[in-house]
């Protein structure tokens, strides 16, 4: 694997200013409208990497400022080469729909005072015909996730991907997780050989070594952490619980610990949703993000908490990665995930960028070992504490008190679920029988549509059809038998 890697290119020094990567004049004043004044370490060793052309495999702590990283020289290069033709000259792809709006906000942002076009291909966004209109207006850079971005090369034939020139394979370690690999296969064979390629990852684990040897040709390895690093300005703390009092413990440290701008992970959108339930009951300022919700119910909650209007985010994984809201203050992990790289994707939502921030994982025996594993990766010392049974009680009390309001709101949101599949049922009923009838029944419905008649008129008029298509016919016949 180190034979892979470019060993002759050397690291440039941290930059003070992004000035001194000689950035085009619209870009500087993109950046200081959002006030981006001093380059992260990540930015300062990619930025003018990317900017020779060279391909590059970085890795950085969550939070480090990698997606500004990949998309300044991403644009950069592209305005310091315009063409005659439009084309499509630049894809981002990324693990999860949120972080792919997120990433497209900012490409947004930094072409705001350039003339490129942007587009963004997710799921669930708009309806894949209106997304293919806006492929054929040929955008520069494309933000897209892999499966939507295959589902366009295998069904858009008019899809012209060979006159690309940069790839950008963002939060790489989530998207193999994601179980992507075969749809970031398929995008790479579709794409032309000489093009650059820029990989971004929290971890450097093998499969993303692997990853790399697929999509990149000889790149510059740039990796400024150990492998399951943490922010430095991250505080860890671990609560003892049992299976008993889980619940309890959390809500006792949402109302004494953690009160604001408060991310919470669940194992399961089961038990995400049904805490959001709990939250509800107890009158604490909530909104849920897991896989089962439309896209507009996500991006509705994303905006609530990020507006501040609701303190408490519960999500389950969907939203581990890419989630980049200015103030998170404290995460929680309810359920420990499995591993070290989950936990630290988690766990960066917070502390970002040199911020303060604060984690607090619910401990139980079977957690023990990550535990130890955090500790032993953590450059700053870790807390560990147990709740005083009095709060517990009282935090128990509070769950007992509403229980009863708990089951009703689960119970009552069961019954419009069924109300909705019900409805849903009924109109591909109504859809299907549309499209069985044929062209003459078709227009006989649209004639009987335009009366407005009791049921019984309506049985006389399709009567009156059939009696007046019966005489046709005998017409017809008659016809035929004269003429031989």
């Amino acid at each position: 694997m180190n034979d892979f890697f470019d060993t002759e290119t050397t690291l440039p020094p941290l930059a003070e200013s992004f000035d001194e990567f000689g950035l085009s004049d619209q870009i500087l004043r993109a950046l200081a409208k959002i006030n981006f004044e001093k380059p992260t370490p990540i930015q300062s060793e990619m930025i003018p990497i990317a900017l020779q052309g060279h391909d590059v495999c970085a890795s950085a702590v969550t939070g480090s400022g990698k997606t500004a990283a990949f998309l300044i020289p991403t644009v950069e290069r592209i305005l310091r080469n315009p063409l005659s033709d439009q084309s499509i000259r630049a894809i981002v792809l990324s693990p999860t729909r949120e972080l792919a709006l997120q990433t497209f906000s900012v490409l947004k942002t930094l072409i705001r005072f350039t003339n490129l076009t942007a587009l963004l291909l997710t799921g669930g966004m708009i309806n894949p015909k209106d997304e293919e209109a806006k492929l054929l207006s040929l955008p520069d850079i494309i933000v897209a996730t892999p499966g939507r971005l295959v589902d366009h090369i295998k069904n858009f034939k008019k899809l012209n991907l060979q006159t690309l020139e940069i790839l950008v394979i963002d939060e790489a370690d989530r998207l193999l997780d994601n179980g992507f690999q075969p749809q970031i296969e398929e995008i790479v064979r579709n794409l032309p050989d000489e093009r650059q390629a820029l990989l971004v990852t929290a971890t450097m684990t093998s499969s993303v070594s692997t990853l790399a040897e697929l999509a990149l040709k000889t790149p510059v390895k740039i990796e400024l952490d150990a492998l399951f690093a943490v922010s430095e300005s991250l505080q860890q703390e671990f609560v003892r619980v049992t299976r008993e009092n889980r619940s309890a413990s959390l809500i006792a440290v949402c109302s004494r610990l953690c009160t604001k701008k408060t991310v919470i992970f669940f194992q399961t959108k089961k038990g995400c949703h049904r805490m959001y339930a709990t939250f509800k009951a107890l009158n604490m300022p909530v909104v849920e993000l897991h896989g089962d919700m439309s896209q507009t119910r996500r991006n509705d909650a994303m905006a609530a908490f990020s507006s501040g209007k609701v303190e408490f985010l519960l999500a389950s994984d969907v939203a581990a990665r890419g989630l980049d809201i200015k103030g998170i203050e404290n995460v929680i992990n309810y359920n420990m995930p499995k591993q070290m790289s989950s936990y630290v994707h988690r766990v960066g939502r917070t502390a970002r960028i040199g911020n303060a921030g604060h984690a607090v994982s619910l401990i139980g025996e079977k957690d023990r070992e990550l535990m130890r594993e955090v500790i032993q990766n953590s450059k700053n010392p870790v807390n560990k504490r147990t709740i005083p049974e009095s709060v517990l009680e009282a935090s128990q009390k509070k769950l007992d008190d509403v229980a009863e309001q708990i089951e009703l709101i689960l119970q009552t949101e069961r019954e419009e679920i069924e109300l909705e599949h019900l409805d849903n049922a009924i109109a591909r009923t109504k859809e299907i029988a549309r499209n069985a009838f044929s062209a003459e029944e078709r227009e006989k419905r649209a004639y009987i549509s335009k009366d407005k008649r009791s049921p019984r008129d309506v049985r006389n008029v399709i009567q009156k059809v059939k009696r007046m298509k019966q005489k046709r016919g005998e017409k017809f016949l008659k016809r035929a038998k004269t003429q031989q």
